[in-house]
C-alpha cells in the first residue's frame, strides 16, 4: 500500500486561506491581466484570421436568450475527503471464494481470511461526465447560465498489476501467503471505500464576461450530492466481485469555481471549416480550466469500532470541454 501522498495533493489540502472571498478576488485579477495580454495578442491577428474564428454570439444581437442540450467531459483533482481505520474484523473477515475451495481444497478452518487492518481514504473521481440541459441569457459581454445535469460516478480503480490508487483499498492473496498484486494464479479478497451512487444530479449557475472573441472569465456556483460505502469480497480476473456493502458517509458538496472558458463556437478548434450538426441544429464547442474551492457536508453512518474522518473544505483543480446542442 501506498503511503506518501503527492506534492499536488498535499498543496491543495493544505492551502486554506482564512477569506475565501479575498481569495477569489485576487483570483479575478490576475485571471483578468492574463485575459488582458491574451486581448492585445488577438488584437495583433489579422482581420482573414479573424473571420475564419469569430464567434458567432458576434453576429447576433446585444441580448439574447438560449435553451440547450449539452454533453461534458469534466477532469478534476481532489484532496481526500474521507479517511477511515481500525476496521473491524467483520470487514476484513473475507471467506476462500467458492470456486477455490472445490480447486484447491481448502479445510473449513482455512476458509476465513482475516485481511491486515490498515488506514484506507478516498478522492472524488478525476473523470465526471454528464449530460444535462439548461438555459443561457446573454447581454454582451456578460453571460448568465443555468443548468442541471446527470453526473457519471466513477470508481478509480486500475486493471492489471496495480491496485486501486491512494490507499482506497487493502487487498491479500490468500494461495500465495500475502501480498496484493493481481498476478496470474493469484486469488484475491478485499475491503476498500467506493462511490455508494454512481449517478447523481449537478446543478449549476455561471457567470461569465468576454474578454476577446475567442476567450471568458468565468465564475460558477455548482451542487452535487453523493455517497461513500465500504466494500468487501473478492478480486477476480481484474474485477470486483463484492460481497457486502456498508453505507459509510453522504455528502453534499458545494464547489465555487473561478478560471478561463474558450467562447462557444459552431465549429471546433479541429474541424474549423465545417460546425457539426444534430437534426439540423448546430453543436457548439467550449473548454474550461478553472480553480476550485469545495464546502462539504457529510452525514456519517457508524460502523461499530471504525473511525472515520471527513473534510469540511477544500481546493480542487479541473477542466471540462463542454458540447452543447442549441435547441433555439
Amino acid at each position: 500500500m501506498r503511503k506518501n501522498k503527492s506534492g499536488l495533493d498535499k498543496f491543495l489540502s493544505g492551502f486554506k486561506p482564512k477569506n475565501l472571498l479575498t481569495s477569489s478576488i485576487f483570483a479575478i485579477a490576475a485571471l483578468s491581466s492574463v485575459a488582458f495580454v491574451a486581448k492585445d495578442s488577438f488584437a495583433k491577428t489579422s482581420n482573414l484570421e479573424r473571420t475564419v474564428v469569430e464567434s458567432p454570439a458576434r453576429d447576433s444581437s446585444k441580448s439574447s436568450f438560449d435553451l440547450f442540450i449539452d454533453m461534458n467531459l469534466k477532469f478534476e483533482y481532489h484532496p481526500e475527503v474521507i479517511s477511515a481505520s481500525n476496521f473491524p474484523l467483520d470487514i476484513r473477515r473475507v471467506p476462500v471464494h467458492a470456486q477455490d475451495r472445490k480447486y484447491y481444497h481448502f479445510h473449513d478452518d482455512e476458509i476465513m481470511i482475516d485481511i491486515m487492518d490498515t488506514k484506507l481514504s478516498y478522492r472524488p473521481t478525476w473523470f465526471l461526465p454528464s449530460i444535462g440541459a439548461g438555459a443561457t441569457y446573454s447581454y454582451k459581454p456578460f453571460r448568465i447560465r443555468t443548468g442541471i445535469n446527470l453526473a457519471i460516478l466513477f470508481d478509480y480503480y486500475l486493471e492489471g498489476e496495480e491496485m486501486h490508487p491512494d490507499d482506497t483499498i487493502q487487498e491479500y492473496d490468500y494461495l500465495h501467503g500475502g501480498g496484493e498484486k493481481r498476478t496470474e494464479g493469484s486469488a484475491l479478497v478485499y475491503y476498500g471505500l467506493f462511490f455508494g451512487n454512481h449517478f447523481t444530479p449537478e446543478f449549476y449557475v455561471e457567470l461569465s464576461k468576454d474578454v476577446t472573441e475567442k476567450i471568458n472569465v468565468f465564475l460558477e456556483y455548482n451542487r452535487l450530492k453523493y455517497s461513500i460505502e465500504v466494500q468487501n469480497g473478492w478480486d477476480r480476473y481484474n474485477s470486483l466481485d463484492t460481497m457486502h456493502r456498508y453505507g459509510l458517509s453522504d455528502f453534499l458538496s458545494q464547489s465555487v469555481k473561478i478560471g478561463i472558458q474558450s467562447t462557444e463556437r459552431p465549429n471546433t478548434a479541429s474541424w474549423p471549416n465545417e460546425p457539426w450538426r444534430l437534426f439540423g441544429k448546430e453543436i457548439y464547442g467550449s473548454s474550461q480550466a478553472y480553480l476550485g474551492y469545495s464546502f462539504i457536508d457529510s452525514k456519517i453512518h457508524p460502523i461499530s469500532g471504525l473511525n472515520v474522518k471527513t473534510t469540511s473544505s477544500q481546493f480542487f483543480i479541473g477542466g471540462n470541454i463542454s458540447f452543447k446542442l442549441n435547441l433555439n
